[in-house]
């Protein structure tokens, strides 16, 4: 598992969401991880995702 993508964590969370077609109305929280540099993101309805960068794919975002 790879760094998200550097920007905003929320803004990076939120596009790694939406590319993947999986449900988050709004992201409310997006914290970097210091140790590995994944993001994990809370959406408005309680999903959580943990986003990194997948060789070939990009940023993916997984649910927690």
């Amino acid at each position: 598992m790879k760094p998200a993508p550097e920007g905003l964590p929320s803004r990076v969370a939120r596009e790694a969401i939406a590319a993947g077609g999986q449900a988050c109305d709004n992201v409310v929280k997006a914290d970097r991880n210091a140790q590995d540099g994944t993001i994990v993101a809370s959406c408005a309805g309680g999903e959580s995702y943990r986003v990194y960068t997948e060789e070939g794919k990009g940023a993916v975002a997984t649910r927690l």
